[in-house]
Formats: C-alpha cells, sequence, structure tokens
C-alpha cells in the first residue's frame, strides 16, 4: 500500500501507543497487553540507475491470551462491545486517560502524568490492578 510518510509515521504511532497500552488493533482483533514481544529489525539499500531503494521492516510476535484464556485474541464482535481507555493532553500540556463504558460514559479519570509513556504505565496498571482491586468503603 502506498501512502505519505506522515500517514506512515501516524500508523506506526498507533500501533506502538496500541501496544504499549493494550489499546491495539489488529483488524478485528482488540490485542490484550503483553509483557514482552520477540522484535526483527531489517534494514538494506538497493542502488540501481534510479537511484537508491531503502527498506525497513519491523517484526515483532507474542503470544497474547485472550481475557477468556483462549491461546487468540478473540475479535471484538465475538466477545461483545467492551469499555475503552482514552489518552490524551490536557489544557495545561499534561497527559490524562480515561475510561469510558461501551455507552460513552467516563467511568474513570486519571491524574496528570508529565510524559505519555508514563500515562501509559497508569492504563497498564489500571488494566493489572483493577480486576482483583478490593473496595475500601469510606462513607
Amino acid at each position: 500500500k502506498q501512502m505519505s510518510v506522515a500517514e506512515a509515521v501516524r500508523r506506526l504511532h498507533e500501533v506502538a501507543d496500541g501496544l504499549g497500552t493494550g489499546a491495539l488493533r489488529l483488524g478485528r482483533h482488540a490485542v490484550n497487553p503483553v509483557s514482552t514481544v520477540k522484535y526483527e529489525e531489517e534494514c538494506s539499500a538497493e542502488t540501481t540507475d534510479e537511484g537508491t531503494t531503502f527498506e525497513l521492516e519491523l517484526e515483532m510476535k507474542w503470544n497474547a491470551a485472550a481475557a477468556d484464556g483462549r491461546a487468540s485474541p478473540a475479535p471484538e464482535s465475538a466477545t461483545g462491545a467492551k469499555g475503552r481507555f482514552e489518552l490524551f493532553k490536557d489544557v495545561g500540556g499534561k497527559f490524562r486517560f480515561r475510561l469510558r463504558a461501551a455507552n460513552g460514559q467516563i467511568i474513570a479519570s486519571s491524574e496528570a502524568y508529565e510524559s505519555k509513556a508514563a500515562a501509559q504505565k497508569g492504563i497498564t496498571s489500571v488494566r493489572t490492578n483493577a480486576p482483583t482491586g478490593r473496595i475500601d468503603d469510606r462513607t
């Protein structure tokens, strides 16, 4: 597929951000967070009469179990609609995230983070700790 450099950069950012936050979509599949990947990078250059052509090939492989324990991620349509994390910059330029329910309602908002990476780690922490988090009722 032919695309502009800006489009390619945007897609690479989407993939990197999605892999880092666990919000990556590959085709019809929503990929769960992973902790390690097998990464390979291959670079080459070929010079012909028409000029030099560069090629960069990135390959990442990982085993990702779906939430129900199956060996591969399930298509979102098969598991039903789920909530989603939104990563954004606030008016002060700090990074934040919010969790929206399937109906679009905001059900959780984060603190402000200095960096995008720190906000992504916050999302990962919520995903990791929330399923087993206890309720500390202080009313």
